[in-house]
């Protein structure tokens, strides 16, 4: 039993889940939900979310999914000896004000903490 949660991505999951809600007073993120249900009704696929987070005004969530790969390694390529760290991404937004859509877009926000950045894409 232990070989098959060990194997999955439910260890990572725990760990993000523990970390963020321990340092929430520093950035203001916490977990609203783990292993949260969704449901396709157009296609019928359903699934779960490894873990939501939402920030201390509940104005944004992230979806976080947690996935274990086998026999691999993740290999951040760069040129020369520096390495360059990433704090800019992607973000799809979506806000609500009662039934009115205030913004439906993606847009470029900042992250903490950093991560390493492959100079390859």
């Amino acid at each position: 039993m232990k070989g098959h949660v060990n194997a999955s991505g439910f260890p990572l999951q725990i760990g993000i889940g523990n970390l963020v809600d321990s340092t929430n007073q520093r950035h203001g993120w916490r977990t609203l939900y783990t292993e949260h249900s969704w449901n396709n009704i157009e296609t019928e696929e359903s699934g779960f979310i490894d873990l939501v987070l939402v920030n201390s005004d509940r104005t944004q969530y992230f979806t976080v999914e947690c996935k274990r790969v086998k026999d691999a390694s993740w290999i951040f390529l760069n040129e020369g000896a520096e390495v360059k760290f990433r704090r800019h991404s992607k973000a799809f937004i979506f806000q609500k004000d009662g039934t009115q859509t205030k913004q439906f877009r993606w847009h470029d926000i900042t992250l903490e903490p950093s991560s390493p950045e492959s100079q390859f894409k």
